[in-house]
């Protein structure tokens, strides 16, 4: 009796033990089946040139939108000077926003030699070519920038913004990086007003060359910090205070115009240059901070009292 009692008991319990195993491995086959059945995730847009790999125009980070540009900007105009034909003309435009000046040809004078004026002949095709090289490369430019280097959220407001339509038709390269420019620069700065230019200055305020950037990226970043204080509706180095040491021993009221002009703008560029050398990497540019420093002292020190 006791021997068939043990056996219903180890029956019972293996039942127990098999039903916890199946239930177990019915929630594991459940948990599989949701994570299968769950969407991937979209590969992240790293732009459609191969060569232009991860340098793309985009507003989804909204504090480095400005840089973004800046450095993407940069890449595709080498990218447009390295590979495209006569591409100097259009990595010039690109980088400054603005067609070069293409010098056209002197005339020739009227008793020049025959070599002369073959050579003023051959000049003349290099300028057309140029110009229509420049034209040219300008146009396949666009669809680089917009097809090949814009995400979807950045291209849908480029389209709506004014004038577009007229720049797409035209591909007119420079104008739609102008109006990138505006977009991005804006959606850095599309915060409460108030809030957008006091973060904006923060961020100039605070920020320092890293030590592994070179001087011409700190300057780049120094820039793209300035540019978006002035869009966010702020400046840098004009208060009055400043301004009116500039014109001293000038006072406001007998300033004219152009004076009042030329000591904000020598007001401003004093104080950037300030805050370039200040914010410098202090390991390897530390003593021309110092050296600052001590010249700022003597001049307020050795100036006349009243």
């Amino acid at each position: 009796m006791e021997d068939k009692a043990l056996k219903k008991e180890e029956v019972k319990t293996h039942d127990k033990v098999t039903s916890s195993e199946d239930a177990h491995k019915h929630r594991n086959s459940r948990r599989f089946t949701k994570q299968s059945a769950s969407t991937p995730k979209a590969p992240r847009f790293t732009g459609r040139c191969d060569d232009l790999d991860g340098y793309i125009y985009d507003v989804s980070s909204p504090r480095q939108a400005a840089d973004t540009f800046t450095k993407t900007t940069r890449e595709v105009a080498e990218y447009v000077g390295r590979t495209y034909k006569y591409g100097a003309d259009a990595r010039l435009a690109i980088e400054k926003l603005a067609p070069p000046i293409i010098a056209e040809p002197d005339d020739p004078e009227e008793n020049a030699s025959r070599t002369i004026n073959r050579i003023w002949e051959k000049d003349v095709d290099e300028y057309v070519k140029r110009k229509n090289m420049l034209s040219e490369n300008l146009k396949t430019a666009y669809s680089l920038v917009f097809y090949g280097q814009c995400t979807d959220a950045l291209r849908a407001k480029l389209e709506a913004q004014p004038g577009h339509s007229d720049s797409a038709e035209a591909s007119d390269v420079i104008a739609l990086l102008k109006s990138n420019k505006t977009v991005m620069f804006s959606f850095q700065a599309q915060k409460y007003a108030p809030q957008a230019l006091c973060e904006a200055k923060r961020r100039f305020y605070s920020m320092r060359q890293g030590k592994d950037s070179t001087c011409q990226q700190y300057l780049e970043t120094f820039q793209n910090y300035i540019d978006v204080i002035t869009f966010c509706g702020g400046e840098i180095g004009t208060k009055n205070g400043l301004v009116d040491k500039a014109f001293r021993p000038l006072m406001r009221e007998n300033a004219t115009a152009a004076q009042l002009a030329a000591a904000n703008n020598f007001s401003k560029n004093a104080y950037i240059a300030v805050g370039f050398i200040l914010g410098a990497d202090p390991a390897r540019y530390g003593n021309y901070s110092k050296i600052w420093k001590t010249i700022t002292l003597r001049s307020r020190t050795d100036s006349p009292k009243p």
